[in-house]
C-alpha cells in the first residue's frame, strides 16, 4: 500500500525483472552561459540550473525558477531526468547572501551561500537523514544539453516493453535511461573490448552485453537485471535530441470533451487549521448523491495520477454520468493546496476528508442529498475514521483498504512485491529480514529519534547477517534511509493503526473491493478482517468482495505487479465502476 518514498522522486521499478524499486536520481551536465550578462539578484524573476550526484550512481538535473510576488519569492524546481517533473517550493528564502528552499511535500530542505556577484550559489541538499552536495549557476533559460553518440532500443518484458537508451553526455560521461518509465541518468560504465560491447550500470544491477552490426549501426545483445535475461537490440541514434521521450501510453478511460455534467475548481477549508484544499467538483445536471475521494499514502493530485494513468478521474467521471456528484482534491501541500504533507499522519488526512464532508453539505444542489466516502489504499482507513466521526456520511466506499495494521501489511506487501519483481528466494529472504529487525527496533523504541534507531539498526546487523551478507547487499548504507522513513510521524502512526477499531463503530453501509492480484493490499488477509471488524461491531449492511483478476489499481493483470500498471491500458475494469454506482445508487435509494 505505501506509495513513501525517501526521496521527492518517485520510486519505480525499472523493469518486471528488477530485484527491487529504484530511487530516480538525475543526469547532468549544462551548457555554459556568460555570467556577465545575466541580470543582478533583484530581477524579480530568475531561472538557476544545477546538477547533483548521488552515491556515484546517479545525476540529478534541477532547474530552479524563482520568481518574486510583491515582498517575498516563490518558485518550481523542474526535474528533467523525471519526464520533467514539476515541484513547488516552500519557504523560498532569497537574498543577504542566500538561497534556502523547501520542498515540504517530501521533507527536503535545500540551503545555499550566494556568490559575490549572485550568479551562482554552493550549498547542500537535506532529505531525511542524507546529504548531497548541489550547486546552481543563474542562466538566462533552462540549459539544452549536445549530447554524444546515443543507443536505444526495446527491452521487452512481457508484461511490459520498455524503451531505453546508453549515452554519453557532454562530459563523456556514459549515461543510461529507461525513457518509458521517465527514470533518467543512471551513471553507467563501458567496459567493451574489441570483440564484445559491454555497459554496465551499477545502480540497477543490469548489464547490456552485444555485438556490433557490420554497418556498425545496431547491436544486437541481451541485457540481464538479476539472473533473468532478455534480448535487447540498440540502435545507433542520429542526431539525439537533448531530452529522450515517448508516444504518451493510451488511455482509453480519460474523459475527453464534451462531457455531460458540470465541472468546478473549488477551496474549501480542512478541519485541520491552517490548510485549505484545492479540488474538482463534477456535478452532475440532477445529482442523487455526493461522494468524497481520498487517495492512498504518499502525496497524490486530485486525479490519484499515476504513470500517465488517473484514476480518479475516471471513478469521478464514471458517478457523474450516472448521477452522482464527486469531490477530489489535491492533498495538503501537494498540487494547489496549502498545508504540509510531511509530518502529516493518517488523523490529519482525516481531518481533511471531514472538511471536504463539511463543504459537500453546504453545496446548495448537494446539501440534501446523501453524502459518502470512497478510499483508495490509504484512504480506506481514512473513510472509516470520518464516518465514526460525522453522522453526515451516509455510506463508505474501501477500495483495496486496509484491515490490519501497517505492520502486518508490510510484512505481507514486501515478499509479494518482491517476488513479483523477480527476485530471488535469497533476496527476498534477506531483504525481509532486514525490515522486520527494522520494524521490530522502531516499535521497540516508540520516541527513539532517528538517530537513535539508526545507531539500533547498525547494532543489530552484525546479529542477524554475515559480514558477507552485509557487503554483498549493502545493508550498512541502507539502514539511514530506510530509518528516516519508518522514524517520520506517518510511518509510526501507519506500523501500529488497527483499521478494526473505526471498523468496529461504522454505523452506515459500507463496499469493501479488493483485487484478488493486488501485492501491495493482499485480499486473503485483509478482506477478512475487515468482514470481522463489520461483523463484530453489529454492521448489518456491508458487502465485501475480492475481484478475480485485477490488481492494487482494480486494472485486469497477469500478475499484480507493480512493473505491470503502465502497460495496462485500462485505468480501472468496468465492472468495477459499475459496481461503484450500481451500490451507490441503490443506498441511496433506499
Amino acid at each position: 500500500m505505501s506509495n513513501r518514498v525517501p526521496f521527492h522522486v518517485s520510486l519505480r521499478l525499472l523493469a518486471a525483472v528488477a530485484v527491487a524499486q529504484l530511487m530516480l536520481l538525475g543526469l547532468g551536465s549544462t551548457t555554459p552561459v556568460a555570467m556577465a550578462q545575466l541580470p543582478a539578484v533583484a530581477a524579480t524573476e530568475q531561472t538557476w540550473s544545477g546538477t547533483m550526484t548521488v552515491q556515484d550512481q546517479r545525476r540529478f538535473r534541477f532547474v530552479v525558477k524563482l520568481k518574486q510576488q510583491d515582498d517575498h519569492w516563490q518558485g518550481t524546481l523542474l526535474s528533467p531526468d523525471e519526464g520533467g517533473k514539476s515541484f513547488r517550493l516552500d519557504e523560498v528564502q532569497f537574498g543577504d547572501g542566500n538561497l534556502r528552499f523547501e520542498i515540504k511535500v517530501s521533507g527536503a530542505v535545500y540551503e545555499s551561500q550566494l556568490s559575490a556577484d549572485a550568479a551562482a550559489t554552493k550549498g547542500v541538499w537535506k532529505q531525511r537523514g542524507l546529504e548531497f552536495p548541489l550547486d546552481f549557476k543563474r542562466v538566462d533559460a533552462a540549459p539544452k544539453r549536445k549530447l554524444g553518440s546515443a543507443w536505444r532500443g526495446t527491452i521487452n518484458t512481457v508484461i511490459q516493453k520498455l524503451d531505453v537508451v546508453f549515452y554519453t553526455a557532454e562530459d563523456g560521461q556514459l549515461l543510461f535511461d529507461s525513457i518509458t518509465q521517465k527514470a533518467g541518468g543512471f551513471l553507467a560504465k563501458d567496459e567493451s573490448t574489441d570483440d564484445e560491447v559491454v555497459y554496465v550500470v551499477p545502480a540497477v544491477k543490469g548489464t547490456f552485453r552485444g555485438k556490433r552490426s557490420e554497418d556498425g549501426k545496431s547491436i544486437q545483445g541481451t541485457w540481464k537485471q538479476g539472473l533473468i535475461g532478455l534480448s535487447l537490440e540498440l540502435r545507433r541514434v542520429e542526431d539525439p535530441p537533448s531530452e529522450w521521450s515517448v508516444e504518451p501510453p493510451s488511455r482509453p478511460q480519460t474523459p475527453k470533451l464534451p462531457l455531460p455534467y458540470q465541472v468546478e475548481e473549488v477551496t474549501f477549508a480542512s478541519q485541520a487549521e491552517g490548510v485549505q484544499l484545492a479540488g474538482t467538483l463534477t456535478l452532475p445536471e440532477s445529482p442523487v448523491a455526493a461522494v468524497v475521494l481520498v487517495s492512498g499514502s504518499g502525496p497524490q493530485d486530485r486525479d490519484e495520477t499515476l504513470l500517465d494513468h488517473k484514476p480518479f478521474l475516471v471513478i469521478a467521471d464514471h458517478l457523474a454520468r450516472q448521477g452522482i456528484a464527486v469531490l477530489r482534491y489535491d492533498d495538503r501541500g501537494f498540487g494547489k493546496s496549502t498545508g504540509e504533507f510531511e509530518g502529516a499522519t493518517t488523523f490529519d488526512f482525516a481531518k481533511d476528508a471531514r472538511g471536504a464532508v463539511s463543504w459537500l453539505s453546504q453545496h446548495p444542489q448537494l446539501k440534501q442529498h446523501p453524502i459518502g466516502i470512497c478510499g483508495h489504499s490509504e484512504g480506506g482507513l481514512v473513510a472509516p475514521l470520518v464516518a465514526t466521526a460525522d453522522a453526515r456520511v451516509k455510506f463508505i466506499v474501501l477500495l483495496a483498504g486496509p484491515g490490519v495494521n501497517g505492520e502486518r501489511i508490510l510484512r505481507s506487501q514486501t515478499p509479494l512485491v518482491l517476488k513479483a519483481a523477480g527476485a530471488t528466494d535469497e533476496v527476498v529472504a534477506l531483504q525481509t529480514k532486514f525490515q522486520d529487525a527494522l520494524i521490530a527496533i522502531v516499535a521497540r523504541h516508540p520516541q527513539g529519534t532517528a538517530a537513535e534507531l539508526e545507531a539500533a539498526m547498525k547494532a543489530r546487523l552484525g546479529e542477524i547477517f554475515s559480514e558477507a551478507e552485509i557487503e554483498k547487499h549493502k545493508f550498512a548504507s541502507k539502514v539511514k534511509p530506510a530509518v528516516a522513513q519508518l522514524a517520520s510521524p506517518w510511518f509510526r502512526e501507519f506500523l501500529k493503526l488497527e483499521p478494526r477499531v473505526a471498523l468496529e463503530r461504522v454505523a452506515c453501509p459500507v463496499l469493501a473491493l479488493n483485487g484478488e492480484k493486488d501485492l501491495q493490499v493482499e485480499p486473503k488477509l485483509n478482506l477478512p478482517a475487515i468482514r470481522e471488524a463489520l461483523q463484530r461491531g453489529g454492521n448489518r449492511d456491508h458487502e465485501v468482495l475480492e475481484l478475480p483478476g485485477l490488481n492494487h489499481l482494480f486494472q485486469p493483470c497477469k500478475t499484480g505487479s507493480v512493473g505491470e500498471y503502465a502497460q495496462i491500458e485500462l485505468t480501472i475494469a468496468p465492472h468495477v465502476l459499475e459496481k461503484l454506482s450500481s451500490w451507490i445508487r441503490q443506498h441511496v435509494a433506499e
